[in-house]
């Protein structure tokens, strides 16, 4: 097997070391990405499958993660899709970028806190809350979105109610910080453009991991987007110390060269 064909794979095992046979050109980068993202030829899977391969799709508009698998998947069906929506084994959820993405539940509730820009961020608007502050908005946010689904703009109304300002960025704060997911709802697409959004742990019956996965989710980005430099993961991800991120791999990386910069997958 050459290292092209071992990288068209999705999981690869210790270090290639970047010998002149290891040399990747573009052409070759570029089909081994396709290849990964199923868009060489469509591939067969199911559609949680699917997700758990790419990591997630983006989703700003409910039809987009339909499309993008009918792309790639043999059979697709939107049926298949929609029932793995309303069985809550796929969750429309703000990820990567501060966007909303469709993703497999298991995958929001372990990656979401790795995914989430730190609470010292600055919101739209260059607003800084102090701590006090943004712990006050995300209560009445946790309380809000507990148990029944709500739509953003109940959130904003609750927040000028309590005095709190400014409303639309730190209601932001509540969408960015909070783990809500998008309620499913009896549409085409599974999902209402805007919608309403409820607490994880309602929805799903478990709450997001506490603790960051770097490495993990690193590892999942390099099986879908591989090979990739790390500044290629801080991009996806928002995350910071990619490069580190990557070292932490150790022997699980197979590292190749692009003719310049090294470029590493699992």
């Amino acid at each position: 097997m050459t290292a092209r064909d071992a990288l068209r794979k999705h999981h690869c095992t210790g270090i290639l070391h970047p010998m002149a046979e290891d040399l990747l050109t573009p052409r070759d980068l570029n089909r081994i990405l396709l290849a990964r993202q199923m868009l060489l030829e469509r591939a067969e899977l199911a559609p949680v499958e699917a997700l758990e391969q790419l990591f997630a799709v983006q989703a700003q508009l409910p039809r987009a993660p339909f499309l993008g698998l009918w792309a790639r998947l043999k059979g697709f069906s939107k049926a298949d899709l929609r029932k793995a929506i309303e069985e809550r084994k796929v969750v429309r959820s703000t990820l990567m970028r501060g966007t909303l993405h469709l993703a497999a539940s298991g995958d929001v509730l372990t990656f979401r806190t790795t995914i989430m820009p730190p609470r010292d961020v600055t919101l739209p608007g260059s607003v800084r809350p102090t701590p006090e502050l943004l712990d006050k908005v995300l209560s009445i946010g946790r309380q809000h979105f507990a148990e029944t689904p709500q739509d953003f703009e109940s959130i904003r109304q609750v927040l000028e109610a309590e005095g709190v300002e400014p409303v639309r960025p730190l209601a932001y704060a509540v969408r960015i910080f909070l783990p809500l997911v998008q309620a499913a709802a009896e549409t085409e697409f599974g999902h209402e453009p805007g919608g309403r959004f409820v607490m994880a742990k309602a929805w799903l019956g478990e709450d997001e991991q506490a603790e960051p996965q770097a490495a993990a989710l690193a590892r999942r980005y390099l099986a879908s987007h591989g090979p990739a430099l790390p500044a290629d993961f801080a991009a996806w991800s928002g995350l910071k110390g990619a490069a580190a991120t990557f070292e932490a791999l150790g022997d699980d990386l197979v590292r190749f060269r692009d003719g310049g910069a090294e470029r590493s997958t699992t």
